[in-house]
């Protein structure tokens, strides 16, 4: 259950109230990044991994908003490729899947009940796989959130707020709290919505900075190699992947509308392990990195214009 409740609630806060990140906001048409890990040595018995080394691309889209009144509503569409290159310790194969797909469809329901006050409905729907053998009712997973915002001011550049979120994407039903909290200036970005935190600083009209703390877990639907798995006492049925990353950022604006951006920090946690079908950890079979990876980067943005 602990496991479940986490992955829950990592997957709401990192990517409900990811709007408002520089990296990525609801004003990008599309977005671009390629991250890459570097190798770190293992020697880890149970997982057979001796080595590893991993990346990750994404491709973001974002339709028009589309407004009705007091009623904004906002959807886009990512794409996540995580690549990883696992090495052996001997000639056996691994169970690791090594190309995970991660297809997110989120749409928010926006309605100003006044200069200050604001509900929000959203719906956070992914396919998490590895498609070899795709099975639509274990890659997919759903998750409903409520909430109120609150701005003192009576606009988007300070804001806060507090709601529910409800699932059943790991078989229990959870209803768990969330908050968030938005800070703007013409040169100051503070978007903290734990464990996500972004930081950033406008050093020009061209040149941006600052730095991201994001936690990225997630369990993905896998077709395991038969031989792989046959003497292992609970078969597992989804690969997991946990990672926490500290990432400074520089943003460079080619027009006020499309930026380019490069990054480098440290992967503070790298992991990846196995479930069994009630999404219950599969103990001292995985892989944990022994130190902190370095990572780099860099993408680039396109956004809405505005006049």
């Amino acid at each position: 259950m602990k496991n479940k409740t986490l992955l829950l609630t990592v997957t709401i806060v990192t990517f409900l109230f990811s709007k408002n990140s520089k990296a990525q906001s609801f004003d990008d048409i599309f977005n671009f990044s390629h991250n890459m890990f570097s190798e770190v040595d293992n020697d880890l018995l149970d997982s057979n991994i001796k080595s590893n080394k991993s990346s990750l691309t994404k491709f973001y889209l974002a339709g028009p908003p589309i407004e009705l009144g007091k009623l904004r509503v906002i959807y886009n569409a990512e794409y996540k490729w995580y690549q990883n290159d696992f090495t052996s310790r001997d000639s056996q194969k691994l169970i690791f899947a090594e190309d995970l797909h991660d297809i997110r469809l989120t749409t928010i329901f926006n309605y100003q009940l006044n200069t200050k006050w604001a509900l929000n409905y959203v719906n956070f729907s992914t396919i998490k796989s590895d498609f070899k053998s795709f099975n639509f009712s274990n890659a997919y997973k759903g998750i409903n959130a409520f909430t109120v915002g609150f701005s003192p001011k009576g606009n988007n550049n300070f804001r806060y707020g507090l709601g529910v979120t409800y699932s059943q994407e790991m078989g229990d039903a959870l209803i768990l709290p969330v908050a968030f909290l938005y800070y703007k200036t013409d040169n100051w970005l503070i978007d903290l919505m734990y464990p996500r935190l972004n930081v950033f600083y406008k050093l020009s009209k061209k040149v941006e900075t600052g730095f991201m703390v994001n936690y990225d877990i997630g369990a993905f639907d896998v077709e395991f190699d038969e031989d792989a798995i046959s003497d292992m006492e609970i078969k597992p049925e989804y690969q997991t992947t946990t990672n926490l990353t500290f990432t400074p950022q520089i943003n460079y604006y080619i027009s006020n509308n499309l930026n380019i951006y490069a990054r480098a920090g440290i992967n503070l946690i790298s992991e990846t392990g196995l479930t069994d079908g009630d999404y219950d950890e599969i103990e001292n079979i995985g892989y944990e990195a022994e130190k902190m990876v370095p990572t780099f980067g860099f993408g680039l943005t396109y956004k809405i214009p505005h006049d």
